[in-house]
């Protein structure tokens, strides 16, 4: 009887270790399956003509990839920047008006996390841009900034294009805003 209880013990030490080779790297890459994008269609603001769309990817450590393209801007102008606004600021586009403005932050102390990794201090404008804009001799533009330090996913609402000659400092105020959209954020698998 002993024998059995033995080789009982033995059978279950063997089926714990296999489960524990097969549940620990599963949940060491749980964090890891799954990708979170951003996406937003841009409408034009202050009568600019500017529509933009624009892609964004969570690398997973803080940084994010970033792709978007333009019709209707200023053709060869390099003063058009995108910003990201917090959970508060308004999309705008059509029957959107707010008295603050679309695309504009609520109020400094609105994003929920604090410093960018690396920064002792919080800088709001650090953690509300995006990239610059590059734009061709027909006025279409193109966005494509790699591993730029955003806040996570959910902390922030509205992206813009903004005129950095628009403004008092310059690129302030929502009259530079030239377009704006509400982000859709979705997680799903990265294939991993």
């Amino acid at each position: 009887m002993r024998l059995l209880s033995n080789r009982r013990l033995a059978i279950l030490a063997a089926l714990a270790v296999l489960a524990a080779l097969v549940v620990v790297p599963v949940a060491a890459n749980a964090g890891h399956d799954s990708t979170t994008t951003a996406k937003a269609n841009l409408h034009p603001a202050n009568q600019s003509g500017i529509k933009a769309n624009i892609e964004l990817t969570d690398n997973g450590d803080g940084t994010w990839d970033v792709w978007g393209s333009a019709t209707g801007m200023m053709p060869e102008y390099d003063g058009y920047v995108s910003l990201i606004y917090d959970r508060r600021s308004v999309p705008g586009g059509p029957g959107g008006p707010s008295r603050l403005g679309i695309c504009e932050p609520t109020f400094v102390g609105a994003f929920s996390f604090g410093p960018l990794p690396g920064k002792p201090y919080p800088d709001i404008f650090d953690m509300m841009f995006v990239g610059g804009w590059v734009v061709d001799t027909n006025g279409d533009g193109e966005l494509h900034v790699e591993d730029v330090e955003l806040p996570p996913a959910g902390d922030w609402r509205t992206v813009s294009v903004r005129d950095e000659a628009i403004g008092d400092p310059p690129g302030t105020g929502p009259e530079a805003v030239m377009a704006c959209g509400e982000v859709s954020f979705h997680k799903g698998s990265n294939g991993a």
